[in-house]
Formats: structure tokens, C-alpha cells, sequence
């Protein structure tokens, strides 16, 4: 993997949220209900970015409007002339889509044919070819390295904050996402946390929705300072790991007023958390796809993230049960 010296092209006109994977899929080799069409449309849109050379940014958008958006995606890739990296890439999109991980892993293989440095192909090699978590973590954890000095620290301090936006990153991205999980699977959180702060200072929107991780993580430490900022760095977010998150950090703050009102606001956004943090409900033991807001598939993601904080402090259970009466 060569260095990458160009600053690369921006989507800021056609990012999107939907590749975050659910924490119990992320390190699975095929990433169980993804889908990476909008991604590998992305990668499309800059191969025609830079053999058209567009002189403004109004200009690409028309192209892109009349030529691109409307037409199937094979179509298009069909049209791009031969390129060992997107060809890999395209291969390591359909690896993580599978379900089967003979599938998967067939897949990987050719897709490293075509370039032995795709990350996310090496991403899921290095997870089924390991037998431990530990062989793992050293796994991706070189993986990381190895991509963080083919980008370089110009690439990283010129683009930091925004890498989401950046294409190429993606993979890197998920590779990250990767490690803190198999970082907490060995028991190595203040490792994990310090991930997931890394994957937060690059991409300062989070897409892949680590706050949600992180939330729990640091209640679950007692890092209530860390928590409160971080709140701070999202004010709009609604979601119930946020609210549910709030309560319990206002509570363990010992600001039992406005414990009692965040409850109030979580409880009403989700009821369905209250019944799993208490026990008045069994979790499901299989996670969802996929999540309904207000639902029990939104609490069954926000007990994932935050259950392990509130048995921490099973004080604040009791709390909930008087509360919940």
C-alpha cells in the first residue's frame, strides 16, 4: 500500500450514515446485513471525479445529477476501466455481505489477488484466520499500523475530523471500529476507549455511531467528566442510549433533580429500556438487524450499550425501580 500524498476528494454532497455496523456484527468476517451500494457508488463517483477533471464543484454536481444518479450501479462499474484496487474492493464489499463465511472468506482471497492491500479484505483474512482474540488484536491492531503509515501524518493532520467524508478511509475506519471491539472483548477497555477517542477526533461527526459505545464505556468507568462532554459534543441527540445515558450519569453526578427529569424524558422516549435495566423483561438473547426508534429493538441496542454501566452501579437499578413503581 503506497503513500497516499494527495488530499483527496471530499462527498460532502453525498455522505451518508447507513454503513455503521452493529456492535455484536462488527468483528464477524461477513458483516451480516450490510450493504455497501452507497459506498461502492461513492468510489464510482470519484473515478469519474478524476478522469473528467471538473473545473468547479457545480459542474461535477451536474454531471454526477445527469450521467450517475439516476442509472444502475453495475452499469457504471462496468463502464470504469480496469483498476486492481476497485476491483478488490467491490470483491470485499460482497465478503462482507455475506451470511455464509466460507462465502466470505472465498471472496476475501480473490479480492487479495487483486491487491494484496485492501484493507478491508485483510480486515476479515486476519479475523477467520485467527484462533483467539488475542491473535486478533495483534492482527488488527498491525493492520491498523500498517494502514495509518500508507496514509502518512500530512494525510491524517491535513483531513482529521473529517474522515468519514474521505472514501479511501472507510475501511480504515471500520478496521478502528474493529479493534476497539475485539480491545474490549479482551478485557483491555482503557485501551478501547482510547480507540474510539481516535476514531471521534478523526471523524468529529461519528457516522459509525461510536458515541453510543463510548457513552457506556465511560459511565460504566465512572468517567463522568468524559461523559458530560461528550454529551456536549452531541446536544441533538435523541437517542435512547443518549437519554437513558443522561439519567445515569445525572444520577452517579448525584444531581438527583434533574436525574429524576432525565428518567422522565428517557422513560417517555423509551419505556421498553426501563423493563430490561430492571429485569422486568429478559433480554433477547439474538440482536436485531436493524432498529425502530421508541420500539423494543431500539431498547434491546440501548440495553447492549448501556447495561453494563447500570449493573455497575446497582444503586441506580434501585433508583430506576422506585422511579418505574
Amino acid at each position: 500500500m503506497g503513500k497516499i500524498k494527495r488530499k483527496s476528494r471530499r462527498l460532502k454532497g453525498y455522505s451518508s450514515d447507513q454503513f455503521s455496523l452493529p456492535r455484536q456484527l462488527i468483528t464477524t468476517p461477513g458483516a451480516i446485513g450490510a450493504n455497501f451500494d452507497t459506498e461502492q457508488l461513492f468510489r464510482v463517483m470519484d473515478q469519474i471525479s478524476k478522469q473528467k477533471g471538473f473545473a468547479s464543484r457545480a459542474e461535477l454536481d451536474a454531471f454526477m445529477e445527469e450521467k450517475v444518479m439516476h442509472r444502475p450501479l453495475d452499469e457504471l462499474m462496468a463502464e470504469q476501466p480496469p483498476d486492481p484496487v476497485e476491483q478488490a474492493q467491490a470483491l470485499a464489499f460482497k465478503a462482507m455481505e455475506k451470511k455464509v463465511l466460507n462465502q466470505s472468506l472465498a471472496l476475501t482471497r480473490k479480492a487479495l489477488e487483486f491487491d494484496p492491500n485492501c484493507v478491508d479484505a485483510e480486515r476479515i483474512a486476519a479475523l477467520m484466520e485467527s484462533s483467539s482474540v488475542e491473535e486478533r488484536v495483534k492482527a488488527i491492531g498491525s493492520l491498523v499500523d500498517k494502514a495509518e503509515q500508507a496514509f502518512g501524518r500530512d494525510y491524517f493532520r491535513e483531513n482529521a475530523g473529517s474522515f468519514w467524508g474521505l472514501v479511501e478511509t472507510r475501511p480504515y475506519m471500520r478496521t478502528l471500529a474493529v479493534l476497539a471491539d475485539l480491545l474490549l472483548k479482551a478485557g483491555q477497555t482503557a485501551q478501547a476507549i482510547s480507540q474510539i477517542e481516535k476514531m471521534m477526533r478523526l471523524n468529529d461527526h461519528d457516522n459509525q455511531g461510536m458515541r453510543y459505545i463510548l457513552i457506556g464505556l465511560y459511565l460504566e468507568e465512572s468517567r463522568l467528566k468524559d461523559a458530560r462532554k461528550l454529551f456536549k459534543d452531541f446536544p441533538e441527540d435523541g437517542m435512547a442510549a443518549f437519554l437513558w445515558g443522561r439519567a445515569l450519569e445525572r444520577f452517579l453526578s448525584r444531581d438527583f433533580l434533574q436525574a429524576r427529569v432525565a428518567f422522565y424524558r428517557a422513560n417517555t422516549r423509551n419505556p421498553y429500556v426501563l423493563e430490561f435495566l430492571t429485569g422486568l423483561s429478559p433480554v433477547p438473547e439474538e440482536m436485531p438487524d436493524y432498529y425502530e426508534i421508541g420500539q423494543t429493538s431500539e431498547a434491546m441496542v440501548c440495553f447492549h450499550h448501556l447495561g453494563k454501566a447500570f449493573q455497575k452501579h446497582p444503586e441506580a437499578i434501585e433508583w430506576l425501580k422506585s422511579l418505574g413503581q
